[in-house]
């Protein structure tokens, strides 16, 4: 009787350690997974302040050259351009500038259905589509 009392005692120290196991297997891919999430979501808000950026930067530009075109090719834009594809990879901007407005979107990280956008009409935000859907006619909008 003995001997069976200590091999089910035995099994349910087994089962227990194997839970607690799991337990804190599971807690810690939760904790990664919740941090990454995090971690999107202050960059989206870095993305957006840097879009807000470019927005200030296209102005000034076209104070000086009176109009848009050329301004991918500007020193400023190109720096705050560099630092948004630090994070996103090359190419992560899409740019549609015509003479006399321009628009600028990027997909965010949070949804992959969503963009960040600005235009020089001063519409800015997120907005549903990928980046070319979202820059319509030099302006950002949601059709």
């Amino acid at each position: 009787m003995l001997k069976n009392n200590f091999k089910f005692n035995r099994g349910i120290i087994e089962i227990v350690t194997i839970i607690t196991a799991l337990s804190f297997f599971v807690s810690l891919s939760l904790l990664t997974v919740s941090s990454q999430g995090a971690q999107n979501i202050a960059q989206d808000a870095s993305i957006e302040a840097q879009l807000s950026q470019i927005r200030s930067a296209a102005e000034l530009y076209r104070l000086n050259k009176k109009t848009y075109i050329g301004l991918k090719n500007d020193n400023n834009i190109i720096l705050i351009q560099k630092s948004i594809e630090g994070v996103l990879g090359e190419n992560a901007l899409y740019w549609d500038v015509a003479e006399q407005k321009y628009c600028v979107a990027v997909e965010t990280l949070t949804s992959k259905n969503e963009s960040f956008c600005i235009d020089s009409a001063g519409r800015s935000g997120k907005f549903i589509g990928s980046p070319e859907k979202v820059c319509i006619d030099s302006g950002c909008s949601n059709k």
